[in-house]
């Protein structure tokens, strides 16, 4: 190939390598804002949630303190209403329930009919946090306006979402892909490498590794994994039944704690 040919193909080369990057930078670039908008709505979604998680938690200590806050009674109930003992162990600490936490039954005339209101009424508030902040379910009369409010279930799909459209942009624009087209049109280092063979570190591949956006790792956020218990209605016979053999059991610790969660 004399060297006016080869003046005009490092001309076309240049002017094509030129246009293709322009390209990818523009796609690229264009992408990663798009996810980044993303990932900024994402963490707010999950720092609303780590303040929800708090209820939930709060609602487990008042239903731990209503079962006289010991292992061996807590797991008995989890046990009377069909639910592993190890499902609500949580590394996260339990707030310390507070006075106005707790609920006020209604009155009953003894003592199995007051503390059975009052395990049925925390279990029953328990339900509800953990079921608005797994599921994103709602009190029937709040009827949130805006954005939707946050729960496990939806950061956790917006994790996958946000992932699944990291991984296409990594897989779409991959740099070393677009260099290695890239240097396939540079006339004289084909021809140099049918000579040297390949030029190592002509194009680094460290550089892909830069531009790569970084996946979300759903285990490092650290979130509050409770399951939702049993409905209410579903349990209330065996909640009743345990209640009834605890006062039996524990009728002097009962009468020596109720008037502490109920101000009576």
């Amino acid at each position: 190939m004399n060297k006016h040919h080869i003046d005009i193909l490092e001309n076309f080369n240049e002017d094509l390598t030129v246009e293709l990057l322009k390209e990818t930078a523009d796609r690229f670039f264009g992408a990663r804002k798009e996810i980044e908008e993303m990932r900024e709505t994402f963490d707010r979604y999950v720092a609303d949630l780590r303040q929800l998680q708090q209820e939930p938690l709060k609602r487990l200590a008042v239903l731990r303190a209503v079962l006289l806050d010991r292992d061996e009674r807590i797991a008995a109930f989890w046990e009377a209403i069909g639910i592993p003992a190890r499902a609500f162990d949580t590394h996260l600490p339990l707030p310390p329930p507070e006075a106005v936490d707790f609920p006020k039954p209604r009155k009953a005339w003894t003592l199995k009919g007051r503390y059975t209101q009052l395990v049925l009424e925390a279990y029953d508030r328990f339900h509800a946090a953990c079921d608005q902040y797994r599921h994103c379910r709602q009190p029937r009369h709040a009827l949130p306006e805006g954005p939707p409010p946050p729960c496990y279930d939806m950061v956790i799909a917006m994790a996958k979402l946000l992932n699944d459209k990291i991984q296409a942009v990594n897989d779409t624009f991959s740099v070393e892909c677009t260099l290695q087209f890239v240097r396939s049109l540079d006339v004289r280092t084909q021809e140099a490498e049918e000579v040297t063979g390949v030029i190592p570190g002509r194009y680094a591949s460290g550089l892909v590794d830069q531009l790569c956006i970084e996946p979300v790792d759903i285990e490092a956020l650290d979130l509050l994994k409770f399951p939702v218990p049993p409905a209410p209605d579903s349990v209330e016979g065996s909640i009743r039944n345990f209640c009834k053999q605890q006062v039996r059991l524990f009728k002097n610790d009962i009468l020596t704690r109720i008037p502490a969660f109920t101000h009576a």
